[in-house]
């Protein structure tokens, strides 16, 4: 109901989240008929070991899991989605893409709305009532930072979020 989270911030690696998430929802992309590729790269030369984030490790992967379930469900069968990890000079940077039915460009403002669905979400998928994307995005401003989403209607989505890298 708030919009503040209280979060339990700590240094972790930002890999273990990934992985974890991938566990959970390897079931759900295998109903789905979705394969989920998985990328985990980093830049040696601008992050010295260890490699670490500021995070709630619990609520990262909340907002992982968001973006991969949200990505699958909208993914027809067949279909691959992306789920990624890059470290370099300007942070830890989370993505997940896939190739399914895209968001309009006047659903992209709204998308993060609480209980907000477009039509093609209800068209492609029944269930759900909308406050997926605006959980992930209330998690992430509470991390200090936003899910940034580049997307076109029947192309697909890319859903970004960065974070601050420590030493």
């Amino acid at each position: 109901e708030g919009d503040q989270l209280h979060l339990k911030l700590a240094p972790i690696d930002p890999i273990p989240p990934l992985d974890e998430v991938m566990k959970l929802m390897e079931g759900v992309a295998a109903m789905a008929g979705v394969t989920v590729q998985v990328d985990v790269a980093d830049n040696e030369e601008y992050l010295p070991a260890p490699r670490r984030i500021v995070a709630d490790a619990s609520r990262l992967r909340q907002l992982l899991m968001i973006l991969l379930d949200n990505a699958i469900c909208y993914s027809r069968p067949g279909q691959v989605v992306k789920l990624a990890v890059r470290l370099d000079e300007a942070g830890c940077h989370y993505t997940v893409q896939d190739a399914g039915i895209g968001i309009t460009t006047q659903d992209l403002s709204r998308v993060f709305d609480r209980f907000y669905r477009s039509a093609g979400a209800r068209e492609h998928r029944a269930d759900g009532v909308g406050l997926g994307l605006a959980i992930a995005q209330m998690i992430a401003r509470s991390h200090g930072t936003e899910v940034c989403l580049r997307s076109e209607a029947g192309q697909g989505t890319l859903a970004r979020v960065t974070l601050e890298t420590v030493a």
